[in-house]
């Protein structure tokens, strides 16, 4: 017979135990007595022993053994004599009826720690001091700069020493997240090591987390996540209390419970992570299996909640924008404050999107602005206090990365910082006068503005207001003999403006002002421009022409007939005809004075005697509205 030591069994109602090697050379041994108890309770005086014989094993059944409580045989020899020997105990035995167990943890809270960094034999590693308590979940995350190429990571804690995967989170910075149970309570030394030489620090916001709140869970125990195309790093929580774990085995498929990808294989029971390496095709479903048994000999079988999905390629990310937002501190010798706001979309139908960075600069994919620094949301980064002069192009770099790590860079358009209001020293600004058949004039008056009859629209004009593509828009404010008739109004990016269903007075001065508003938000000096409404014609006085004749000539003075505007220029038509309507005699045009001289003949080809002469005088403001006096004299 074969007798092999058990530290552990599952049944709770059974016990088993054997025996050999008593001997008595005289008498020989008659019988053997046996009995069974609770390891740290073991009385002689109390034990019930039951005669088996001469047999060399019993199993004592329909008992209550309690999980957790070890147990140890009792066997003593009687010789044909009736002399007893002294009895012998079994190794204990404990109890354990529960399979291992998953664990899923639901809080966590940091620990106080103090890292210290480790150079032994040129290698870099960071080690803490932590007390730790058994059975309790502790999680060990951060992030490893700097690195350039792929590293093998270990961590030690004490004497235990563990691989851990890493994930590659951005360009030359690795991603370390891993979790253990603790299988003592004391003070304990935690180690990472990353096996090779780097002269600077590159340990970034390494915290030590304690699971404040662990829960039994078989879906959760067990989480995958893909670190590079062909490789997912699988981790988890499983422990046995009672009798420890004895196997683990670790598979992968396709298919639920399949093992097409990977046939289940013996991993480590210290370790609690395992790398997934092989060619795998995109969007394919991966399936993780693991069986775990303990000392008991039994056995749990645990599986993802949901399959996680093979992914190959970066998020997608579109509708990128950037804008500047200048608050102004109206303080002097203090900075505005610049912030710089950016949204997208970004999709990822496979992994997800794990986070996304941002960065600034005067240029594409630079960052000699702002280096890069995670952003707010997967959608939108938001960079304060840009220390930036006035006019700077500023460029947003974006990289979002999915949970298989893979990366998609978007940049922005450039997006100008202004500090300052658009430059209005060279800007122009005019009205376009407009007559009564609607067209532009460009009559002057003798005050110097532009004067037009249309007193229900106003044509403006204006040019050169700065860098164009610094304006976002601009502005108009319109008085009326310095009466406010409307005031600021923004209008849309354009250089001319009609403002219409206006009721502007006759002979009233029409004061337009224009400014311009940039991107930053920042108004510039207005630029004002003048016009004259004057929509009546020359008014006659009512008073005749005065006409004398000396000889054959004859002497016209008009000056009393029509009262002119003094601001508005005027001209005069002369039309002199032996017969009305008829211009046998004068026909003058764009006279500046009021008197003319006419020699009067004595026959024209209209009339062969000219005894009298028909007179008509047009007076025209350089609007183009006109008066006519008509008179006759007779010779």
């Amino acid at each position: 017979m074969n007798h092999n030591n058990l530290e552990f069994q599952s049944s709770s109602n059974t016990f088993m135990f054997s025996w050999h090697g008593f001997q008595d050379h005289f008498s020989g041994i008659q019988r053997y007595l046996v009995a069974f108890s609770e390891s740290n309770s073991l009385k002689e005086p109390d034990l019930r022993y039951t005669d088996v014989g001469l047999q060399t094993q019993h199993t004592f059944s329909n008992l209550t053994l309690h999980t957790g409580k070890s147990y140890i045989g009792i066997v003593k020899a009687e010789d044909a004599a009736g002399h007893q020997s002294e009895f012998v105990t079994s190794p204990k035995v404990t109890i354990d009826t529960s399979p291992p167990t998953g664990y899923e943890c639901e809080s966590t809270e940091r620990l106080e720690d103090k890292w210290t960094i480790l150079h032994t034999n040129g290698l870099q590693s960071m080690s803490v001091q932590h007390n730790l308590f058994e059975g309790k979940l502790y999680y060990i995350q951060g992030n490893i700069t700097g690195i350039q190429n792929e590293i093998y990571t270990l961590i030690y804690i004490n004497t235990s020493v563990r691989h851990v995967p890493l994930g590659r989170r951005i360009d030359s910075m690795y991603e370390i997240i891993y979790s253990f149970i603790s299988p003592a309570t004391g003070q304990s030394s935690i180690t990472i090591d990353l096996g090779i030489n780097i002269s600077s620090n590159p340990f970034r916001n390494i915290a030590i987390m304690v699971c404040k709140k662990m829960t039994i869970s078989d879906t959760a125990a067990l989480v995958a996540r893909q670190i590079d195309p062909f490789a997912v790093a699988v981790f988890w929580n499983i422990d046995d209390q009672e009798s420890n774990l004895k196997m683990i085995k670790l598979g992968a498929g396709t298919t639920e419970g399949g093992l097409q990808l990977q046939p289940l294989m013996a991993v480590h029971t210290r370790k609690n992570n395992f790398v997934i390496r092989t060619s795998f095709r995109h969007n394919t479903p991966l399936f993780i299996t693991m069986v775990a048994e303990n000392h008991a000999g039994l056995t749990s079988v645990f599986r993802l909640s949901s399959p996680t999905v093979i992914d190959q390629t970066s998020p997608i990310v579109t509708s990128l924008e950037t804008r500047v937002i200048v608050e102004a501190t109206n303080v002097p010798e203090t900075h505005d404050h610049v912030r710089i706001s950016t949204v997208w979309e970004v999709e990822d139908l496979e992994s997800d999107v794990e986070f996304c960075t941002c960065a600034l600069g005067h240029a594409p994919f630079l960052d000699d602005i702002m280096s890069s620094f995670d952003s707010q949301t997967v959608r939108s980064c938001f960079a304060d206090d840009v220390k930036q002069a006035h006019n700077s192009k500023v460029y947003v770099t974006i990289k979002c990365y999915n949970n298989a790590h893979l990366c998609t860079t978007v940049v922005s358009e450039p997006v100008t910082v202004f500090l300052q209001p658009p430059d209005m020293s060279s800007a122009t600004v005019q009205y376009l006068p407009m007559n009564e058949q609607h067209i532009a004039s460009d009559f002057v008056g003798l005050n110097g503005f532009p004067v037009q009859t249309n007193n229900t629209c106003l044509l403006l004009e204006w040019s050169k207001v700065g860098d164009i593509s610094e304006t976002m828009s601009y502005a108009y404010r319109i008085h009326e003999n310095g009466t406010l008739l409307q005031d600021w109004t923004n209008i849309p990016l354009k250089t001319m403006l009609s403002i219409q269903h206006l009721d502007l007075k006759s002979n009233t001065i029409i004061t337009a002002e224009i400014k311009a508003v940039n991107v930053g938000q920042f108004t510039s000096e207005s630029i004002t421009t003048l016009i004259q409404v004057h929509n009546l014609a020359p008014p006659l006085t009512g008073n005749p022409a005065s006409i004398t004749r000396i000889n054959d000539t004859l002497l016209l003075d008009w000056a009393d007939v029509f009262n002119t505007d003094p601001h508005i220029p005027h001209r005069y038509d002369l039309i002199i005809g032996s017969r009305d309507g008829h211009t046998d005699i004068a026909d003058v045009a764009h006279l500046s004075k009021h008197v003319y001289e006419v020699i009067i003949p004595s026959f024209t080809l209209v009339s062969p005697v000219v005894d009298e002469l028909f007179v008509r005088i047009v007076c025209t403001y350089s609007t183009g509205l006109s008066s006519m006096y008509k008179t006759k004299f007779i010779i």
